[in-house]
């Protein structure tokens, strides 16, 4: 194909991305009762900006840990445009029917304008996604374990232990196969 076809093609594509993303948000404003949103806002008062600062504080850790995903002698955008890279993917990824694809494929695109090799960027979101995924089954995991310490009477304190074993043991080997994979990657 072409080079000027291509980037008809390319231009179109980003066209009908950007109307999907803006029909998406249009339905979900629609959808919003603004009304209630305000009035939960407000029973919870001054907690609410507690809870802005807490999110704000995760978003930009979970963008240092991205960061982190990248090979060392890369030069990297500076944290605040990976911060806004990052909250774009994430948008898509809720507003689009794409979801996780659409979203995770606009920050490797968005990387590339920067100089980051496709690969790198592919390979971190990659790593990224599944660091999420594995910080959210340890959420569970311990939530599982509170759960079963205020069940340890009921179901009795050897079954308890034995699920508490088999969580650590399955959390080390979890650790240890990630930590693996990552060292694998740097020394290619």
């Amino acid at each position: 194909m072409p080079l000027k076809e291509r980037l008809n093609w390319v231009s179109i594509a980003k066209t009908v991305i950007a109307i999907v993303v803006i029909v998406m948000l249009g339905w979900y404003l629609i959808q919003v009762d603004f009304k209630e949103v305000w009035a939960q806002v407000s029973a919870v008062r001054w907690s609410f900006g507690y809870v802005m600062i807490t999110t704000c504080t995760a978003y930009l850790l979970a963008t240092e840990a991205w960061r982190q995903c990248f090979p060392k002698d890369l030069p990297l955008p500076s944290l605040g445009k990976m911060f806004m890279i990052r909250q774009i993917g994430e948008t898509l990824t809720m507003l689009t029917p794409a979801n996780v694809i659409g979203g995770e494929a606009s920050k490797v695109y968005m990387l590339d304008k920067y100089g980051i090799p496709s690969t790198a960027s592919t390979s971190s979101v990659v790593i990224s996604r599944g660091l999420i995924i594995l910080s959210y089954l340890s959420l569970g995991v311990v939530a599982g374990v509170l759960i079963l310490l205020g069940q340890a009477q009921r179901f009795g304190v050897v079954a308890f232990l034995i699920v508490c074993a088999g969580v650590i043991v399955g959390g080390i080997v979890g650790i240890r196969a990630l930590r693996t994979f990552i060292l694998s990657r740097d020394k290619q």
